[in-house]
């Protein structure tokens, strides 16, 4: 057995991936790092007593995916493995999607098609072929986007179903590894240019790293290694402080901000962003700025939307994190009291006062707190996103659709038809907790204003 060979058996036995009798799904692109998993597997089937099976997504983005197919089709005949195929139009079906971009659109699609075939199939585990190189690509990718400890741990070698065996040897020995035993794949082209974020890290950043340090992939993956270690002490100790701060019902988690100060100020980040996944089900991470926004609100009823489905709202001593579900009613805004917008609570407080310290305004960051010119902001009323809305944001010279704004926000589908829209004189002044229009703004000649805050009514 080569060196190559027992470092990914080492990494599959430290990390527990592969139960004795369970059926492995491979992740099988025809790529290198892919080959080679799937021939270690395949060696190591034996002696550590596991079944295979292995599946390739055809995306059609190029003109030679249909042979990459073949190739993975005609390895898994040679190595009588279990050959699963997909075949979908990522480009065309990726511009219907709300994702965000191609890239992660192919990525929910294959391990869609991934869960569908462990459900059918009764794969225990799903194996990619990420190596010690992905996992430092990761790092400074994570790292340039400004992630915290939760984001900078690098590729987990096992998490849920997904194990990655390569993730302990580099791309150089992946090529070692191949070359020994005569193997043969495919390369993608687009690899090789600069299209994604990743790819430019990988073909130019890392070359300069490996130029200063021969074993700088190494040391890198090794550090994120090191800061996932401490990231599920952290992750512990939040879990901890969830279930004892913390109340549900459907819809809402609220914490006890009074017993979760009894724990390390900084762990009370964590809490929420826990609080937070449980509530809405997803892997998106707030913020920091709205963590921080949301864990800082003081009067009753003030609130922050930490995503486009995710509201949090301060209760008193506690702070809940709800999913407003209620429709919106149209209305007009009135100064007396708050004006209530929707039948779970959501409100809008309207109050007019003069400019005492413009820092105040120039300082907010607070998107559910809104400052407009009084003397234009006249006759308000709130109601629903109206096809072909559009609006001049702030500080920009010419208008934008609405929903393309708020598409830029992170707000997609139905959830636009949460968002208020605050009119004045017909004209839209304030989408409630994304921004104010350029029309309404205050001024260096303005005396007075209007404060609108989006808050929550008790039920």
């Amino acid at each position: 057995m080569d060196a190559v060979l027992r470092k990914i058996e080492k990494t599959i036995r430290r990390y527990a991936m592969i139960g004795r009798g369970e059926k492995v799904l491979i992740a099988l692109s025809g790529g290198p790092d892919s080959v080679c998993l799937f021939q270690a597997l395949v060696f190591l089937a034996g002696s550590l007593k596991f079944d295979l099976g292995a599946a390739h997504v055809n995306y059609g983005l190029r003109p030679e995916a249909d042979q990459e197919q073949i190739f993975c089709r005609e390895l898994c005949r040679f190595n009588r493995v279990r050959f699963h195929c997909i075949r979908v139009d990522a480009a065309g079906e990726s511009k219907k999607s709300c994702r965000r971009n191609l890239e992660e659109y192919c990525r929910s699609v294959r391990y869609d098609y991934f869960d569908k075939l462990s459900n059918r199939f009764g794969y225990a585990k799903i194996a990619t072929g990420h190596t010690a190189d992905d996992s430092a690509e990761t790092f400074i990718l994570n790292l340039i986007r400004g992630a915290d400890v939760g984001g900078l741990g690098g590729i987990n070698p096992a998490a849920g179903k997904v194990i990655r065996p390569l993730l302990e040897i580099g791309r150089k020995e992946v090529m070692e590894f191949l070359t020994e035993n005569k193997l043969s794949y495919r390369i993608d082209p687009s690899n090789l240019k600069d299209i994604f974020a990743r790819n430019k890290i990988r073909n130019r950043v890392m070359p300069v790293f490996r130029e200063l340090n021969g074993s700088a992939v190494q040391h890198i993956a090794e550090a994120a290694m090191r800061i996932r270690r401490c990231y599920e002490l952290i992750d512990e100790l939040a879990e901890e402080a969830l279930e004892k701060c913390s109340s549900s019902r459907e819809g809402e988690i609220r914490l006890d901000m009074t017993k979760l100060g009894g724990y390390h100020a900084k762990l009370a980040d964590w809490v929420l962003l826990k609080a937070y996944r449980r509530l809405s089900g997803d892997g998106y991470r707030p913020r920091r700025s709205l963590i921080e926004q949301a864990l800082s609100l003081e009067s009753n009823g003030s609130c922050v939307w930490l995503s486009s489905r995710v509201l949090a709202i301060r209760f008193r001593s506690r702070l809940g994190l709800v999913t407003p579900a209620a429709p919106l009613k149209k209305c007009k805004i009135n100064y007396e009291k708050a004006t209530v917008i929707s039948d779970d609570g959501m409100a809008i407080k309207a109050e007019i006062r003069r400019v005492k310290s413009r820092e105040e305004i120039t300082r907010n960051k607070n998107e559910c707190r809104a400052f407009l010119d009084a003397e234009k902001a006249v006759d308000l009323q709130v109601r629903n996103l109206k096809a072909g809305d559009r609006f001049k944001p702030l500080n920009l010279r010419g208008s934008k659709k609405v929903a393309d704004f708020l598409n830029e926000k992170g707000v997609a589908g139905r959830a636009k038809e949460r968002v208020p829209i605050v009119t004045a004189g017909g004209k839209i002044a304030w989408i409630a907790g994304y921004g104010i229009s350029d029309e309404f703004k205050v001024g260096p000649d303005t005396r007075k204003v209007v404060e609108l805050n989006l808050v929550w009514k008790k039920r």
